[in-house]
């Protein structure tokens, strides 16, 4: 994905996610080989 200024990309997490250990390295993993910014990232926690 390009970086395309003033866009963020959503992305829906189920709670339990959260628990893993590696949540952090994987998402800095995927921001990075996408080419996005952490600060672009929006996370809504779904049930």
């Amino acid at each position: 994905m390009a970086d395309v200024p003033g866009v963020a990309v959503t992305v829906n997490m189920p709670v339990r996610n959260l628990y893993q250990r590696n949540l952090p390295d994987e998402l800095a993993e995927r921001l990075e080989a996408s080419s996005i910014g952490p600060e672009r990232l929006i996370i809504e926690i779904t049930e």
